[in-house]
């Protein structure tokens, strides 16, 4: 008696174990980890303070044949209108675009080098880096350029 008593006793601990372990919800799969965090990058270093000197800044070299519409943020913005022979002294430049409102032709001196004769067509743009400059209207229309200076700290 005492083996079947311990028998229906196994057998009823055995089917409450099952039921007990079927009624349980599956175990949801763990996150993954997350992964390191990287490094943030070296943060770039100033190589220069970009500064144009006075003598040589375009609206001090040629202030009367300009509109300016614009000087914040470090940006100037301006309309350099030269006439039929008008002509620009040497100048310097900063990171800085030009956009032609109206055309025609004239002569650049660019660094020193050999002068270059330049059709400007309007909508034309450029895009350019740190120069020094002079110019003269060869044409017999008035050219209209909008010019932007951008003053920034170069970065290595």
């Amino acid at each position: 008696m005492k083996l079947a008593k311990l028998l229906c006793f196994t057998i009823l601990l055995t089917f409450g174990m099952i039921s007990i372990s079927c009624e349980q919800k599956p175990k949801e799969p763990a996150a993954p980890e997350a992964p390191e965090k990287p490094e943030a990058p070296e943060a770039p270093q100033i190589s220069e303070v970009y500064t144009v000197d006075e003598a040589l800044n375009p609206l001090n070299v040629y202030r009367d044949k300009t509109k300016i519409y614009a000087d914040s943020l470090n940006v100037q913005m301006y309309e350099l209108i030269l006439e039929p022979g008008d002509s620009i002294g040497l100048h310097a430049h900063l990171d800085h675009t030009i956009y032609v409102l109206e055309g025609g032709s004239g002569t650049v001196w660019v660094d020193g080098k050999e002068p270059r004769e330049i059709s400007f067509t309007a909508g034309q743009g450029w895009l350019g880096g740190p120069l020094t400059d002079s110019a003269k209207n060869t044409g017999d229309t008035t050219l209209r350029l909008l010019i932007t200076e951008i003053f920034r700290p170069r970065m290595q």
